[in-house]
């Protein structure tokens, strides 16, 4: 029996890069040994099994063969025949196919430390192109680690856009995309995790809303320096996420429901949805805010639930803003709307049922007669921002 670190630890170590999980593959076991020296099997398709004090995984050496479309589509071979190179030869990307023994010693069948060294995401063998998930694990990589230098090789770019060729995308479900987009949007440049998939044809097809509004490359350019820019300002994935749709900000009033509706497909959760749609929705309507109807404005407070989620208000304003300026928007103009919409607000929050003289009224009346107050408030702000 023989242990080796292997994967992303080996690789990140190796880059000096902060990383949280060690993973390790055993040779020569199997699942009764690891049982009998209290590991606990955790796997259902392949045997893995957690260390009895790390709780740290450990998975038995295997081999794969592609029986069926998408990402879940292979029998898996495990028998302590199979070799540290049979296993590493599965593997994605060459930096990812590298393994370490107890004394340190590297194991690199594949020239993954050369391209370590020349900062090159390059897959490991044809066998790639038989899992479509690969080209968006490329480039979630992409984007992790392109500030460090990395660029994906032109014949691994070859594989992904043959891949999405092939229409296996559509065998994978909406669920383990979702999970990928969203671990993305948590890495240092998502813009750079659109781009590729961009460049493979792969958004295209997960996304085909966004088709005829990406129908140039000065377009995409727009979308990803929009995403960067937004990026650059905030670490939450919910707002970077939401940037994808600025391209269509265009469709807000005769397709008020359409980022909703994108969302749902593609099992975005509920506080991704949400951003996205408040962002496409009323982005085009605030920076015409200060002269819009008062009536029309406080609706809009309303769906943003601005006197209440003053978080989510404040993150919509801090990203319309960073837009704004990005798109060449006059920045004195920009943050003179910010700061009218914000003093709407404290100015909303002021109106207390208790301190309106209600003692005649009933019914909707009341309802109306808190409206007028608002509405007032609203006229009084636009009133001091178009003298």
């Amino acid at each position: 029996m023989k242990i080796y670190e292997v994967g992303g630890a080996v690789r990140d170590s190796l880059l000096s890069f902060e990383y949280h999980e060690t993973d390790w593959v055993v040779v020569e076991s199997s699942p009764q040994q690891m049982i009998e020296l209290g590991f606990t099997p955790v796997g259902k398709n392949f045997p893995v099994f957690l260390h009895p004090t790390t709780k740290e995984e450990y998975a038995l050496a295997r081999t794969e063969k592609k029986v069926s479309t998408g990402h879940q589509g292979f029998q898996f071979f495990t028998d302590p025949s199979v070799t540290l190179e049979d296993d590493l030869g599965r593997r994605d990307l060459t930096i990812n196919a590298i393994a370490r023994d107890s004394k340190g010693t590297l194991i690199d069948p594949h020239n993954g430390l050369k391209d370590i060294e020349n900062r090159i995401l390059r897959h490991v063998s044809e066998a790639f192109v038989e899992d479509p998930l690969r080209v968006f694990r490329v480039s979630r990589f992409y984007a992790r680690y392109q500030h460090l230098g990395f660029k994906i090789a032109s014949e691994t770019k070859a594989a992904m856009i043959k891949i999405v060729h092939s229409g296996e995308i559509s065998a994978l479900s909406n669920e383990r995309i979702w999970s990928e987009i969203e671990s993305a949007m948590r890495e240092k440049s998502p813009h750079l995790f659109v781009s590729s998939l961009l460049n493979s044809g792969a958004f295209q097809t997960i996304f085909p809303e966004l088709n005829d509004a990406l129908n140039n490359n000065d377009k995409k350019k727009g979308l990803l320096g929009i995403m960067k820019s937004v990026s650059d300002n905030t670490n939450d994935p919910s707002i970077r996420f939401a940037t994808i749709f600025w391209i269509l900000s265009a469709q807000s009033d005769s397709r008020p429901n359409l980022v909703e509706e994108i969302c749902k497909r593609v099992k975005a959760p509920k506080k991704f949805t949400q951003f996205a749609s408040l962002m496409f929705r009323f982005m085009d309507i605030s920076w015409t805010s200060v002269t819009a109807k008062p009536k029309k404005l406080l609706l809009v407070f309303k769906e943003i639930n601005a006197l209440k989620q003053t978080a989510i208000f404040s993150n919509l304003l801090n990203c319309f803003e960073v837009i704004w300026l990005h798109e060449g928007k006059c920045p004195d103009k920009t943050r003179r709307i910010t700061t009218f919409l914000k003093e709407c607000v404290v100015e909303l929050k002021k109106i207390n049922i208790n301190h309106i003289d209600i003692s005649s009224l009933t019914g909707d009346k009341i309802g109306k007669k808190l409206q007028h107050a608002q509405l007032d408030a609203i006229k009084a702000v636009q009133l001091r921002y178009t003298k």
